[in-house]
């Protein structure tokens, strides 16, 4: 039999390659990839839902009132007393003196003999 010089095109390597890198730095890349992806993915989604969920707080907060009456206050008057008094019955009480305290700017709910508030009047539906 005669010998012959003729070489295979193909490589004879028992790891698979491509481009001349190993797979298994193909699959960490990849993996990186996907991880770094997912994270920007969270960021994204959490920062949406941040965004709407200000948006939602800042709208029942800031419900605009119809009318409104002024309220002089007595001794012995409380926000959550007069809250109470013009209430309507689809309204948390909490709610309602959070958005007086917030229409009147006040830091708490101290307020003297002698104040004038105004206490939004919202109709029940």
């Amino acid at each position: 039999m005669m010998y012959t010089t003729y070489r295979s095109i193909y490589t004879q390597s028992t790891r698979p390659t491509y481009k001349g890198r190993s797979a298994r730095k193909l699959r960490v890349k990849r993996f990186a990839l996907a991880i770094t992806v997912l994270i920007g993915l969270f960021i994204a989604f959490g920062t949406i839902v941040q965004a709407f969920s200000a948006n939602d707080r800042n709208r029942e907060t800031q419900v605009p009132a119809k009318t409104s009456v002024r309220v002089i206050i007595q001794p012995g008057d409380t926000l959550w007393a007069i809250a109470k008094e013009h209430l309507s019955s689809d309204m948390d009480i909490r709610e309602y003196v959070y958005i007086i305290m917030k229409n009147n700017n006040l830091d708490s709910g101290l307020i003297q003999a002698g104040d004038v508030i105004e206490v939004p009047l919202f109709s029940t539906p």
